[in-house]
Order: C-alpha cells, then structure tokens, then sequence
C-alpha cells in the first residue's frame, strides 16, 4: 500500500476520516456533558442525605491515661498530657482551658489555644502543684468552643 493507494482512495481516505474526527467530537462533548451530570446528580444526592457525608469530630482525650495523677499532695509537681486531634475536615482553632474543680471552685491551671490542620494532631502537657491540700476534686481539660471536655479525678 504505497502513495498511489491514497492517491486512487482520495474519497475513501478523506471520508474516513471525516467521520473519525466527527467520532471524536462527539464523544469529547459526551464525557464532557457525563461529567457535567455526574456533578450534578452527586450534589443533589449529597444534599438529600442519601450519599454519606463523612462524620465530622474533634479527638479530645488523655495520654497515658493509667499515670494520671490520682493522689495530689502540696508542694509537689504534678504532669499530665491531653491530645487534640482534628477530625473536621477543615482546618480549626482549638481554644482549650484546664482548670481545677474543688468545693464548685475553678482554680485555672492552664489556657491555650491549638490551631490544627485536617487529620492533625497536637499534644499538650500540663503542670501543677498546690500550696494546700485538696480535698476530692475533678481535674477538667474544656474545648469550649466545641462544648467538649474530659476529666480525671484526685484524691477521691
């Protein structure tokens, strides 16, 4: 099949691949007008609750939970550490306070603020001592802003 084919087959060549590109064209405006609808029918679907929407969270908890103090006497140092872990899926300010709670009394321990990508966590260490001996008392690690805490109790 040399030149002279195309040549005696001007017709045929040239009409295949007229109808080749026209081929082509139109399927590059279906998978553009799929896609267009795909979006489309997905947001509505996601609006209405019937796709899931990922569960959004903020991980708030102790570390080393089994050597948190639980006997706090005066004029000794205390530590404990919490974690923030952003589960949001969106980048968030994480105002945190660690207090205290005796006889329905705050006494502050310690005020922060974490500012956490998606998926990021950050640990924080916290530490103390009292000038006087407590009586049972709650110690609080609040998220204000996400009305989430977790605590421990000393000398129970």
């Amino acid at each position: 099949m040399g030149l002279s084919y195309f040549i005696k087959h001007k017709r045929v060549v040239i009409g295949i691949l007229v109808i080749f590109c026209i081929f082509m064209i139109i399927s590059t405006f279906l998978q553009i007008s799929f896609k267009e609808v795909t979006k489309s029918v997905y947001s509505e679907l996601y609006d209405l609750n019937i796709i899931p929407k990922p569960e959004v969270f903020t991980e708030l908890y102790f570390e080393n939970h089994e050597n948190l103090p639980f006997e706090v006497l005066p004029q000794h140092q205390y530590s404990f550490t919490f974690a923030i872990h952003n589960k949001e899926y969106k980048n968030m300010n994480y105002p945190y306070f660690v207090y205290i709670l005796t006889n329905n009394k705050k006494l502050s321990l310690q005020k922060g603020n974490v500012f956490l990508h998606q998926d990021q966590k950050q640990t924080a260490s916290v530490h103390f001592s009292t000038s006087s001996a407590l009586p049972k008392s709650e110690i609080v690690v609040t998220l204000p802003g996400k009305n989430q805490n977790i605590d421990f109790w000393i000398n129970e």
